[in-house]
């Protein structure tokens, strides 16, 4: 009775009496150990260089008008600026979502710039330039992964 006490006041290593000892671990070596090394996309280097100065002058320009731009125009930069980094990511760690979601990302891109210049949040040339870089961007896209496909493949399989 006193062991089935002592076993939550004693020390963690503490065995009572009459058990074998715990088995020795087996020592780790630095060979043995399994590093995380995905394979990256060929070109996703260079293509999220691309892609990372619009990103920035996105940023700073949204940081710049925060303070007169409705709250509803912010959340969507925000979210296309999270979605992006997140894509960057899957990109360079070559998940199977990475080359949709950044087709998907892309046209989400040119409808926001679309959108905006045509409700006159932004000059129409600055839209039209937006649309014009996600439509590079996916040219580009397509070439670094050319065996992907942009659109995803859900729903029921091929006959």
């Amino acid at each position: 009775m006193v062991d089935k006490l002592r076993v939550w006041t004693a020390h963690p290593g503490w065995r009572p009496p009459g058990l074998p000892p715990y088995p020795q671990p087996t020592p780790i070596t630095r060979a043995a150990q399994a590093k995380y090394a995905p394979t990256r996309l060929p070109g996703s280097g260079r293509y999220v260089a691309l892609q990372f100065g619009p990103v920035v002058v996105a940023v700073t320009l949204l940081l710049l008008v925060e303070h007169d731009t409705p709250a509803w125009l912010l959340a969507l930069a925000a979210g296309l600026v999270v979605w992006t980094v997140w894509g960057w990511g899957a990109l360079f760690e070559r998940r199977p979502a990475a080359v949709p979601s950044e087709a998907l990302r892309l046209g989400a891109v040119a409808a926001t710039g679309a959108g905006l210049a045509a409700g006159g949040w932004l000059p129409s040339a600055v839209g039209a330039g937006i649309v014009a870089f996600a439509a590079l961007s996916v040219v580009v896209l397509a070439r670094l992964a050319p065996g992907a496909s942009l659109v995803s493949a859900s729903g029921p399989p091929p006959p």
